[in-house]
């Protein structure tokens, strides 16, 4: 859950994966070209501190191979895209916190995502994005700047508790975190701070 990412992230882990021996994923480690059977078996993933500027290294690990992972933490890198994301059918918890990243869109393939943090990027835009089973959301300081059509996305995300929005330009007013309030019927918790009754009452 969202805990494991925390306290992967507090520990300060470079690289670890749950399942897999051997060096960095995003090495070139890979001679043969084949897919490793180890890969399918790996559950949580954890490439963080690097520098990494893309997930399509070649010799690098492939995505589509990771048929089990269910965790994975990229944050604190260098990546623009996030592309092969949208091959892993199984994941549940995404960070890629302060990356340089424009667009979420490949997440929205995962339609098994409960938790994405994704604050400290560069996103402007959450067109196209639907999760139906994503429960926790992080796009703090990011460069959202539409109101309007960022509460459409949200209020269309069914499960959505926790929401961090603070540090966009569309969440300067304190009447729009009224409205996310209002709109966004299911949410618990706003940047931190627990709804309230009072809350929804005063939206």
């Amino acid at each position: 859950e969202a805990a494991v990412l925390a306290a992967a992230e507090e520990a300060g882990e470079g690289f670890a994966a749950v399942g897999v021996e051997g060096a960095s994923p995003f090495g070139e480690s890979k001679t043969d070209g084949e897919p490793s059977s180890a890969l399918q078996n790996v559950q949580q993933l954890f490439f963080r501190r690097h520098g990494l500027r893309s997930l399509t290294i070649p010799g690098s690990v492939v995505f589509r191979d990771l048929i089990s992972l269910r965790v994975l933490s990229l944050s604190h890198n260098e990546l623009v895209d996030i592309g092969p994301i949208a091959d892993l059918p199984a994941l549940q918890e995404l960070n890629v916190n302060n990356n340089k990243i424009r667009d979420l869109s490949p997440a929205s393939q995962c339609e098994t995502l409960e938790v994405l943090l994704a604050a400290g990027n560069r996103i402007v835009s959450l067109d196209g994005f639907a999760l139906p089973n994503l429960r926790r959301l992080s796009l703090f300081s990011n460069l959202l700047a539409d109101f309007d059509a960022l509460l459409a996305v949200l209020a269309d995300l069914p499960q959505l508790e926790s929401l961090d929005i603070g540090g966009n330009a569309c969440c300067e007013d304190p009447s729009q975190r009224c409205g996310l309030i209002r709109q966004v019927t299911t949410l618990t918790e706003l940047d931190g701070d627990p709804v309230q009754p009072m809350d929804r009452q005063l939206a």
